[in-house]
């Protein structure tokens, strides 16, 4: 079957947010959405959580069956509203409709499927909370794609509580998503997605 829109989330021992996510957002995309799939893309393994990874998992099982894709934070709760109004935008190339600062597409990012193989998916090497988010935004800057502002704010969702997953990046970390070194490996063609099917 095929899909306008493909929601993809990335998922770890997050049941009870998985369960309000579902309960109050089936029927909005169904009315809006349609027709529409949500796809979970679970890690089950100890190590540290690579949201990329299941990202690009997610995609690659689906990129035939799908226009549009979304990543989706599993614990952040759009209104009705936004959903109507902003879910449904399709004259962009990556939409933006949540992210935490200007140089993330992490949180709530629609996107083509043009744009995805564009740049090549996401980074699979980044392990931990964050930064991905920002290579997946100097990936599409630097390929050029047509990137909407951040069309929403705090106001248009619910944000579910969690314990807090930040921590300190490493060198090595912060030096391969950084603008100028993204740009030099998506320009020779360095870059190759490459697609696990266990992470691990």
């Amino acid at each position: 079957m095929f899909y306008i829109n493909i929601i993809l989330i990335p998922f770890r021992n997050r049941k009870e947010h998985l369960d309000i996510f579902l309960k109050k957002l089936i029927f909005l995309f169904y009315s809006y959405l349609k027709p529409f799939k949500i796809v979970i893309i679970e890690q089950l393994n100890d190590k540290s959580f690579n949201r990329a990874k299941l990202l690009n998992i997610g995609y690659s099982l689906f990129k035939e069956s799908g226009q549009y894709f979304f990543h989706h934070d599993i614990d952040i709760i759009p209104t009705e509203d936004t959903i109507k109004n902003i879910y449904t935008v399709e004259n962009y190339d990556v939409l933006r409709i949540y992210n935490a600062h200007q140089s993330s597409l992490g949180g709530i990012v629609k996107f083509t499927k043009d744009s995805y193989e564009k740049i090549n998916g996401l980074p699979n090497y980044i392990w931990g909370w964050g930064i991905e988010d920002r290579s997946f935004y100097y990936r599409c800057k630097t390929m050029e794609l047509n990137i909407s502002e951040n069309l929403s704010n705090n106001n248009n969702f619910t944000f579910l509580k969690h314990m807090s997953n930040a921590c300190v990046f490493e060198e090595i970390k912060k030096i391969l998503v950084t603008k100028k070194i993204i740009f030099i490996l998506m320009k020779l063609r360095k870059i190759k997605l490459i697609i696990f099917f266990q992470v691990g």
